[in-house]
């Protein structure tokens, strides 16, 4: 079986299966006494709390479906697998001039912290408050990158109320745009760098529309999962405060004793 024949068979299965899925809830959405349920069950899935108009016209509609498409597609090309060397996907700078492998962003052992986002996903720039956090307290022992993606909820596409007014990108120029909006919102304390169009880190790590990933020695210790509903900024903390801190406790331990 081809590499491709293995992708597309789960794709087109599970695209399926999501169709059944769609067609269910907009016979429910189209039920008053339904929509207090949906409500409550698009809180859970997104984490936060969103206003109703901001997301209700398009439920469940064809826009949404290809979004989740699109994640599925993003998942089965993943190439990123826990304890396995890292891929190194090539990334630029946000004002479109240099060019970096995801790779030269680590410093020798210190854990590599790598948050996959855009401007159009409401959770993510509702929790970089709280990435920033951990980067603070734990800047001194590990480094932190945010990598600019497609966007999640751009004008063409599915799109939500109260977010950025951003199509999605058909050019590095209009990523690096993209990224620039980012960096004058001044929610950012970490270093950004930006996705090839042709999307190859989103591809490699199946980073659409959230995501989070640790490296440390060019091996992917920790997988975050899909985002929003499993985009979790305190297992990055506990992955952390489990795994570091140990290392350097015992250290510490080793080095105050005599030979």
């Amino acid at each position: 079986m081809t590499t491709s024949l293995k992708i597309l068979l789960p794709y087109y299965t599970a695209s399926c299966l999501l169709l059944i899925a769609f067609g269910l809830f907009k016979l429910l959405y189209f039920l008053p006494f339904a929509h207090s349920l949906i409500e409550v069950m698009i809180s859970k899935l997104s984490t936060i709390d969103m206003k109703k108009e901001d997301y209700w016209k398009g439920l469940f509609g064809w826009k949404m479906y290809s979004t989740y498409q699109k994640v599925v597609l993003r998942e089965l090309q993943r190439e990123a697998y826990l304890n396995r060397q890292t891929p190194n996907p090539l990334l630029t700078s946000v004002d479109g001039n240099t060019t970096h492998r995801l790779l030269d962003m680590a410093r020798g052992s210190r854990p590599l912290v790598v948050n996959f986002g855009s401007c159009t996903c409401p959770v993510f720039m509702e929790r970089l408050q709280q990435f920033g956090e951990i980067v603070e307290e734990f800047s001194p022992i590990a480094d932190f990158l945010t990598v600019y993606i497609e966007e999640a909820h751009p004008t063409d596409e599915w799109k939500l109320k109260n977010t950025p007014e951003i199509p999605q990108h058909k050019t590095q120029e209009e990523r690096c745009s993209a990224a620039q909006l980012l960096l004058s919102l001044r929610k950012l304390n970490s270093p950004l760098l930006l996705d090839s169009i042709d999307d190859n880190a989103s591809k490699a790590f199946a980073a659409t529309p959230i995501r989070l990933f640790i490296i440390q020695d060019k091996i992917v210790r920790y997988i975050g999962g899909v985002g929003p509903t499993f985009y979790n900024i305190q297992d990055v903390k506990k992955w952390l405060e489990n795994n570091v801190h140990k290392d350097l406790n015992n250290n510490d331990s080793l080095d105050g004793k005599c030979p």
